[in-house]
């Protein structure tokens, strides 16, 4: 990883590009503790993967991170995982792409984006998009929610994340995004 940075880097520095880096960071459960744990025990989440890669000499620029929140995440793990984000701005300065996120409903069989009152997808995005505006305003440059259009060339669950089936129908997501944006 470092060392392709440093060649896009030295690249663009030839060019006189201007490139800015991005790293990315996902939502981390601190509360595993299996074999497989990723921060176990540690609520700062990823935070030691971006001191690693400064360490390394990854100097990133900006931070992207991915969280899918489950309706019922609002309070302890979306305050777990949204604090982490924050964290990861406040310690190296500047907002976060929130540049992945949709409902976690998706990989327990919601496929069409749900609908107001659901307390499941639909429910979910408003939750998160409302919860971004409202309290991390300080700490988020964007959010991304993946994706546009479902991909129905795909097996199982990462077939149905699109906002729209195809560029004929959209889902109910899409008002409420539109929704927000007014």
């Amino acid at each position: 990883m470092t060392a392709m940075y440093r060649g896009m880097k030295q690249a663009s520095d030839d060019l006189g590009a201007g490139l800015e880096f991005t790293i990315n960071i996902t939502a981390c459960n601190s509360d595993d503790h299996s074999a497989n744990a990723r921060c176990p025990g540690d609520r700062r989440g990823s935070l030691w993967f971006l001191d690693m890669a400064k360490a390394s000499g990854f100097d990133f620029d900006h931070i992207s991170f991915h969280y899918y929140p489950f309706h019922h995440d609002r309070g302890y793990w979306m305050d777990l995982y949204l604090g982490q984000m924050r964290g990861a701005a406040q310690k190296y300065g500047g907002k976060v792409f929130f540049n992945e996120v949709n409902c976690a409903e998706v990989y327990t069989g919601n496929t069409d984006g749900g609908h107001a009152g659901d307390s499941a997808c639909y429910d979910s995005v408003a939750q998160i998009v409302h919860t971004l505006q409202n309290d991390y305003a300080d700490v988020v440059a964007e959010i991304n929610l993946y994706e546009l259009l479902d991909q129905s060339n795909l097996q199982g669950v990462e077939s149905h994340f699109g906002l729209m089936y195809d560029l004929a129908r959209p889902k109910p997501t899409l008002q409420l995004l539109t929704d927000f944006a007014d």
